[in-house]
């Protein structure tokens, strides 16, 4: 899916089941996202995923750049105590 604001393109959640994978698509679901996301004019196009994943490989092979990483923390009480 493909979310727009102030002439930014967002790349929504996408996912190839198990038994699609490894025939391009996923990179065929970005074209077409960056494709909408062109004619409906923006000027940027971003997109979120896991740093080091199948994901981020296939969007940086398509010549999207990495901004930041995130990280993610969680908090166990009993650890804690």
């Amino acid at each position: 899916r493909l979310f727009m604001r102030r002439g930014v393109g967002l790349l929504g959640a996408a996912e190839v089941v198990p038994t699609s994978r490894g025939r391009g698509l996923h990179r065929a679901l970005v074209t077409a996202r960056a494709t909408e996301a062109e004619a409906a004019g923006a000027r940027h196009l971003v997109g979120r995923t896991p740093a080091g994943s199948t994901a981020a490989r296939t969007l940086g092979s398509m010549g999207l750049a990495p901004i930041w990483t995130r990280h993610d923390f969680r908090y166990d009480p009993a650890a804690a105590a």
